[in-house]
């Protein structure tokens, strides 16, 4: 837990970046509870860095951090039930979600672990109407993933939202399980990835496509020498300086390209967009026609019920 100098609003399922001395690369760290100017965030002990700043940082020590950042989460007022799948690290950004929804609706939990001993924060986790445990090898609670454990449930308790975080695979198997279902799940590529498609149609040379792993990684296996990355103010500055720092000791070979967003778009974030949406908003001014066209039709779709 941490002080800042002043008031911070942060939205369930932001994170900050944490730096620690000695290493040049911010450590991206889940903000589990935010109230006023003290944050609390929680992260796994894994490699120097968080080693580091497990055992070398004492109380009354200053932090560099940069928060809010992401996208948080968004609920509608008119989502009452809320089901929130996590596994790995990804359970730290939802418990700031069964805190924050917990309070207006019924929250129902699926976290996933490795096994007995890497569950932590039931009391935290446990705020909401259930909570379910799953463990892989079954040495406490359900014997399986959380995903599996949330789909025995969900004809149950017939959520009207779904929240996730955690590993790829994790994701990729919560969005095969939950396709058909008319349950809107706040985890999906290839939605978006159809929104920028349509929005470079007519442009053959842009191919739009996902990927796992690092992205030099993935770079370096299509044959990509450059990187371009869009800057809208300071913050994004630090944020990207660091991870194409990183990138360049990787890979030396492919370089990163910043561009500045155009004046007139640079207030623009998905943030904003959402809030747009969440009270059926006009974004046609804020977002591509693609967004802007599929909103519409669902939002036409729900008056027409």
């Amino acid at each position: 837990t941490f002080a800042t100098d002043e008031d911070i609003l942060v939205r369930p399922g932001q994170f900050c970046m944490i730096g620690v001395g000695g290493y040049p690369l911010r450590r991206p760290i889940a903000v589990c509870k935010a109230d006023g100017e003290r944050i609390m965030v929680c992260y796994r002990v894994k490699g120097g860095g968080t080693r580091a700043l497990a055992r070398e940082y004492k109380m009354g020590e200053k932090l560099s951090v940069l928060l809010p950042l992401g996208n948080g989460f968004f609920v509608r007022d008119a989502e009452k039930k809320v089901a929130v799948v996590g596994g790995g690290v990804g359970i730290f950004p939802l418990i700031a979600a069964i805190r924050e929804y917990s309070k207006t609706r019924q929250v129902y939990a699926y976290m996933g672990f490795r096994n007995r001993a890497s569950v932590c924060m039931e009391y935290e986790m446990a705020r909401g109407e259930k909570l379910v445990v799953a463990t892989d090898d079954g040495s406490v609670g359900y014997h399986g993933t959380s995903v599996q454990a949330f789909m025995q449930d969900v004809d149950t308790v017939k959520p009207d939202v779904v929240l996730a975080c955690g590993p790829t695979p994790m994701l990729h198997a919560l969005k095969a399980a939950m396709k058909g279902r008319k349950i809107p799940v706040y985890v999906s590529l290839e939605e978006r990835m159809d929104f920028v498609r349509r929005t470079y149609a007519d442009q053959p040379k842009i191919e739009v496509t996902n990927y796992e792993g690092m992205t030099v990684d993935f770079c370096r296996s299509i044959g990509v020498k450059f990187m371009l990355r869009g800057l809208r103010n300071p913050s994004d500055f630090e944020f990207e300086k660091a991870i194409a720092q990183t990138n360049r000791r990787l890979c030396p070979d492919i370089e990163t390209v910043f561009l500045l967003t155009s004046s007139g778009y640079s207030f623009i974030s998905s943030s904003i967009v959402r809030e747009i949406l969440t009270y059926n908003g006009d974004v046609s001014k804020v977002a591509p026609a693609a967004v802007s066209e599929y909103w519409q039709k669902k939002k036409h779709e729900k008056t027409a019920k």
